[in-house]
């Protein structure tokens, strides 16, 4: 039996890069899905608003498909990051960051262009404190 150390399955270096990327996909999934106007839900989805052709194609199905593509997503993200060397595992997540803040951003400007400054520095806290964990844990 060898004496070698196997590495864990998922280091958790690697953890606290992806959380802020996981954190924000769910988070714009969940807004996409509470700002629908109240006739997606009541003429079978096909009212839906979303500015992604994809996620308004999966929208227009169901909302449980747009859950599930989300699901698969987050996977899809989560293993890139393990794979990745640093500093590209890095670029990744901090692509899906934006891209989902940039979601979370449109949902919130109709509302109050107010909210979106406060949603901005909490990103970027959140961002800062996990990959700060990410360099500790390395």
């Amino acid at each position: 039996m060898s004496d070698r150390r196997l590495p864990p399955s998922y280091p958790p270096a690697r953890f606290w890069i992806v959380l802020p990327a996981v954190i924000l996909i769910l988070a714009d999934a969940l807004m996409t899905l509470l700002f629908q106007p109240t006739s997606y839900w009541a003429d079978g989805y096909s009212s839906r608003v979303e500015q992604s052709p994809l996620g308004a194609a999966i929208l227009g199905g169901h909302p449980a498909l747009f859950a599930g593509f989300i699901l698969i997503w987050i996977l899809i993200v989560v293993l890139l990051v393990a794979r990745l060397r640093h500093p590209w595992n890095r670029a990744l997540a901090l692509a899906v960051i934006v891209g989902h803040t940039a979601g979370i951003y449109g949902w919130l400007v109709l509302r109050n262009y107010w909210y979106t400054i406060p949603t901005f520095i909490l990103v970027g806290i959140l961002t800062v404190a996990c990959w700060q964990k990410a360099e500790a844990a390395r």
